[in-house]
């Protein structure tokens, strides 16, 4: 699955040449905290936070009036950040989750090759795609369990829940160490007893079943 598939197309962009109190408000607006900067020829040149605006009168350590005053006169390039984080459309979109924790931020502008914005990924977005991957909007019930990483357990797993009428709505695999893994799995179409008693002997601990 690609960031396509999961990014907010025509976000709210400001340039450069406007004044900071403009994007202040556009953010409070549009319930926002950041801004994509866009030059005249729509290439992302920059983004603008909250915490961008907020440093550069700390910096200059003004009282309330002048920070009023500051805002009035200061444009978003002078204080924008400068080096973005970005991604590309057809990138896995858990190259983007992974750029997201490793950098500590949580929205990533979308750009295409030519470095034009062509929309946001936000956590937001990967939110509802997490539960869309675990199936958490159709009741069912959700295992979790310990399994060896060894090749063909999981296909083993899949048959022994087909003989029992049970249908798979998601799966996802967590690791862990020591040639182990987790695996999540939501089901319907079984109860729980019957699935305590084949899974027990496939998996090798952990067994956890719930409706949810």
């Amino acid at each position: 699955m690609t960031v396509s598939k999961n990014m907010t197309i025509d976000p709210v962009t400001i340039t450069p040449d406007r004044g900071v109190f403009e994007a202040f408000e556009i953010m409070k607006k549009e319930g926002i905290q950041r801004l994509p900067v866009l030059s005249d020829d729509g290439n992302l040149i920059g983004i603008i936070t909250e915490k961008n605006i907020i440093n550069a009168a700390a910096d200059r350590k003004v009282s309330i009036v002048e920070f009023a005053l500051l805002l009035s006169k200061v444009k978003v390039g002078d204080v924008m950040t400068r080096e973005v984080v970005t991604v590309f459309m057809d990138d896995p979109v858990e190259q983007a989750a992974k750029k997201m924790s490793d950098n500590d931020i949580s929205f990533l502008p979308v750009v295409d090759e030519k470095g034009k914005l062509v929309g946001v990924v936000t956590r937001s977005d990967l939110f509802r795609l997490l539960l869309e991957l675990f199936g958490s909007r159709h009741y069912g019930i959700r295992v979790t369990f310990r399994i060896k990483d060894e090749p063909g357990t999981i296909l083993k797993i899949a048959i022994a829940l087909e003989k029992t009428g049970a249908n798979i709505i998601s799966i996802g695999n967590l690791d862990s160490d020591q040639g182990y893994s987790t695996i999540i799995m939501k089901v319907n179409g079984v109860d729980e007893e019957s699935l305590r008693t084949v899974l027990s002997d496939l998996v090798d601990g952990n067994l956890d079943i719930r409706e949810v």
